[in-house]
């Protein structure tokens, strides 16, 4: 018998304005650390000139392939509450990335999710 875990059920994004800057969250499915890694570099591709491309991503279903990245901001500050929030989410398999101002709005309340069987 499988075990459910929560994850996102696709793709989805979030602007905001802080400070007169726009700040973009993404969060997605991914199904192992290949696309996880994909999915950062097809966001930093889909927006050239940001300043920052912070993420965060669990990419296996038991939810040991972690990594993230503060993409220059002081270490500490923007990848590693981004994962963080994923794993108080119980959220398996997604990957995130956002501006670091963004990442707690986004990821409470812009994450659509699915339970999916977890692999023994």
């Amino acid at each position: 018998m499988s075990k459910s875990y929560l994850t996102v059920a696709g793709e989805t994004e979030v602007r905001t304005e802080i400070k007169r800057s726009e700040f973009i969250a993404t969060i997605a499915h991914v199904e192992d650390g290949e696309r996880a890694e994909a999915f950062v570099k097809a966001v930093r591709k889909r927006f050239p000139d940001a300043t920052h491309n912070c993420y965060a991503y669990i990419s296996d279903e038991r939810g040991n392939e972690t990594r993230f990245s503060d993409d220059g901001e002081p270490g500490g500050t923007a990848g590693q509450p981004m994962l963080e929030v994923l794993k108080k989410r119980g959220a398996i398999s997604a990957a995130s990335s956002s501006a670091p101002e963004d990442w707690s709005q986004h990821t409470r309340t812009a994450c659509p999710r699915r339970r999916t069987p977890r692999a023994r």
